[in-house]
């Protein structure tokens, strides 16, 4: 082989090294991975930066909209996972994700949280006296969709004597745990399948604590097809169902000093006797049946009631203020 040819080949090897290295490369050096590094990558995403919100650490969860929104000024860049198509939801990259632009907010006042839900869908909240179990009372928001599909979730405070969704029994079957979870509000929860005769009948979420409340949610079909021949695999109701249980998230307090910040249990009450003032600051509004609401110590000048004229009393048989 001549010199000439030789020179060519080493060449060519050069530049398509160099273009290797330039182009190829991962976003972010190699180098010691964090254990959410290495769960990008094996689950099929790219490590690199953007400009999120000043609060927000690396890897954010850009399934839910706002952790990266801010404007420039109120932005730092932190690490990503790039999951292409897909999106990150914390622990693993999401593919072909459901749209959710147009799906409409439910919000629970009691206990402050938001979650959104398909269009097609309806959403109900009930509260009550437990009549399953005798004693206290029961907190249920029901998702329902058009074709038999019902997602019941509660979160209620710990201690307390609120039962979330109770059920004294379960359908005909044997349960059936997965490698599946469904990130609630920061939180994997695990799932199990109720299968009976090789089909899914109902799902059922593993019991789960979120900011010092636990909650129960599982999904169920009363619709008025062949229960018989009914099986939830492959269902697009159960990947709706999951959407709507990621999207679980907290209300920010407010940081409007024009108005009072307080919260409210919404307890059941018959007289303004029947409640009282909760949480280190007195910042709750709370029924003296319910357990006492415990908060961290911090005050604002907004939880001042004297100063806005608030009182903590019944009305419409929920302790609130007023």
């Amino acid at each position: 082989m001549s010199k000439k040819i030789i020179i060519i080949i080493v060449v060519i090897i050069a530049v398509l090294a160099g273009w290797y290295f330039l182009y190829k490369k991962p976003a972010i050096a190699p180098g010691p991975q964090s254990e959410q590094e290495e769960a990008c990558l094996d689950s099929g995403g790219t490590i690199t930066t953007g400009m999120c919100c000043i609060s927000t650490g690396d890897f954010p969860n850009t399934c839910l909209i706002g952790a990266c929104g801010c404007s420039l000024e109120n932005s730092k860049e932190v690490k990503i996972c790039d999951c292409g198509d897909g999106c990150w939801d914390g622990t693993k990259c999401l593919k072909d994700q459901i749209d959710i632009s147009d799906w409409l907010i439910y919000t629970n006042s009691r206990y402050d949280y938001t979650m959104k839900y398909h269009p097609d869908w309806t959403a109900e909240h009930e509260y009550g006296p437990n009549e399953i179990l005798g004693t206290g009372y029961y907190e249920a928001n029901s998702f329902t969709s058009s074709t038999g599909y019902a997602l019941l979730f509660a979160v209620v405070p710990k201690g307390s004597d609120v039962a979330p969704i109770p059920r004294t029994g379960v359908g005909a079957g044997d349960f059936a745990d997965s490698d599946e979870t469904v990130n609630i509000g920061g939180t994997e929860v695990g799932i199990k399948y109720l299968v009976f005769e090789g089909k899914i009948k109902e799902i059922f979420f593993n019991d789960f604590e979120i900011e010092g409340l636990w909650g129960r949610a599982y999904l169920s079909y009363f619709g008025e097809g062949n229960y018989a021949n009914f099986d939830m695999v492959d269902a697009e109701e159960v990947e709706i169902a999951k959407t709507i249980l990621s999207s679980y998230e907290l209300s920010p307090p407010s940081e409007d000093l024009n108005s009072f910040c307080g919260t409210s249990t919404k307890g059941l009450c018959f007289h303004d006797t029947d409640c009282m003032t909760g949480g280190c600051s007195g910042q709750v509004c709370q029924s003296k049946s319910e357990e006492p609401i415990y908060t961290t110590c911090e005050y604002r000048d907004c939880y001042n009631k004297q100063l806005y004229g608030v009182t903590c009393g019944c009305l419409n048989n929920e302790c609130q203020w007023r």
